[in-house]
C-alpha cells in the first residue's frame, strides 16, 4: 500500500507493506487537510504512468468532476482497480477490491 496526496500537506509514502508502513500512511491522512495547491486529477495524471499496472486505487475528494471522471475511467482501462469515494452526499463509485477488516 502506499499514499499520495494533493492536500496539504502533500504526501507521497512509497508502496511498502507491514504494520509500522500503515501506522504511517493514517498518521498521514490524519495530518491531511482539504487545502491544495495541485487538483487530483493533476496529481494522478501526473503519477498515473508510474503506478504498477494492476493497482487498486482509491480517490477520495470533495466532488466528482467531469475530468475526475474521465480520468478513473482512463485508469480502469490501463487495468487499475478503482474505487472513487467524494463527499457529494456520501457518494461511492466502483467496487472496491479488497475490503480492509
Amino acid at each position: 500500500m502506499g499514499l499520495v496526496t494533493n492536500g496539504e500537506p502533500e504526501a507521497q509514502i512509497a508502496i511498502a507493506s507491514g504494520r509500522g508502513h500503515l501506522m504511517q500512511i493514517l498518521e498521514a491522512l490524519a495530518r491531511v487537510t482539504t487545502k491544495s495547491r495541485v487538483s487530483l486529477y493533476q496529481q494522478v495524471d501526473k503519477l498515473r504512468t508510474i503506478t504498477p499496472m494492476g493497482a487498486t486505487l482509491v480517490l477520495v475528494s470533495r466532488t466528482r468532476t467531469p475530468a475526475l471522471s474521465s480520468l478513473a475511467c482512463q485508469l480502469e482501462r490501463d487495468g487499475h482497480s478503482l474505487l472513487c469515494i467524494t463527499s457529494e452526499q456520501g457518494s461511492v463509485v466502483g467496487k472496491p477490491a479488497v475490503a480492509l477488516a
